[in-house]
């Protein structure tokens, strides 16, 4: 059965994406790169989202008081995401990876316009929609 805040954070990851690749197309990598990054942080909004709807919504704001962290931003989203038993290392990965870049564009550090390190990237997120989309639609 389809989970709404998922499935809904899906569509807008989506819409993403293809911004994401109109701008790597332009040749504009920091802004596909900005992206990509937010795509991350859609996904990540949404099990923050998918935690509160099942009433466990203290678990993301006691993971950020036990890391030290008094702010939530897309870096406590993803360590949240990213610590969860359920998410595979490889998807861990991946959000790590896209994190790293999409930050390095934003805020303008150690960026580097790679067409191949993009390319990479864009398709390791692709492999992370298609699996956050079957898990959207409760496959």
């Amino acid at each position: 059965m389809p989970i709404p805040v998922f499935v809904n954070a899906y569509r807008r990851a989506y819409e993403l994406r293809e911004r994401a690749l109109r701008a790597a197309d332009a040749g504009l990598y920091d802004a596909a790169a900005f992206y990509m990054r937010k795509i991350i942080e859609v996904i990540a909004d949404s099990f923050v989202e998918r935690y509160r709807e099942l009433g466990r919504g203290a678990e993301f704001e006691i993971f950020c008081r036990r890391n030290g962290r008094s702010t939530y931003s897309l870096n406590e989203k993803v360590d949240f995401l990213c610590s969860q038993e359920n998410i595979p290392a490889a998807s861990r990965d991946a959000y790590d990876a896209v994190r790293t870049y999409g930050n390095a564009a934003v805020h303008k550090t150690d960026f580097r316009e790679d067409p191949r390190q993009h390319a990479e990237l864009m398709r390791r997120l692709d492999v992370e929609l298609t699996s956050f989309y079957r898990m959207a639609m409760g496959d």
